[in-house]
């Protein structure tokens, strides 16, 4: 006799990346770019990054929790620092449970045109975790660009 089991889920890599890839802003203009996460099937609790940018062409002037481990029905942390052309960001469920599955916005990133140029967006830094942290998982990151018109 054959039993009915439900199969494992597939599971593949976390991907993270930029919408939209690539923003165009004037000077003293700003854009919001949010960083868009995909848990590729796996439980998400905690996501600590760095996003390197060029702060002679854009300055961060906001930094907004997404949507995305807020889904987990716990509650969140979310924690930001700028540090010259490093942006730290910390976000993580509290407690343990559950975590967050699927895709959505982890963070939405408001920047403001400085100077004439191209900043890119380059995620670094990158440590996706379980809720436990017993787990890192891989992540395959896609980066992005601002162009500033004077």
């Amino acid at each position: 006799r054959v039993l009915d089991a439900e199969p494992e889920p597939a599971t593949g890599p976390v991907t993270m990346g930029f919408f939209p890839p690539a923003s165009v802003v004037g000077v003293g203009e700003t854009v919001g770019v949010e960083l868009r996460i995909d848990s590729g099937g796996r439980e998400i609790g905690h996501a600590p990054l760095h996003i390197l940018f060029d702060p002679a062409v854009v300055e961060i002037v906001d930094v907004q929790e997404g949507d995305f481990l807020r889904r987990a029905g716990r509650s969140t942390v979310f924690q930001h620092e700028v540090r010259g052309g490093r942006l730290v960001l910390g976000a993580s469920l509290v407690g343990t449970g559950q975590g967050a599955e699927g895709s959505g916005t982890l963070a939405i990133v408001v920047l403001q045109g400085k100077a004439q140029g191209r900043s890119r967006l380059k995620l670094d830094e990158v440590h996706i975790w379980n809720p436990a942290l017993s787990e890192e998982f891989p992540a395959a990151v896609s980066n992005a660009s601002v162009d500033v018109q004077g």
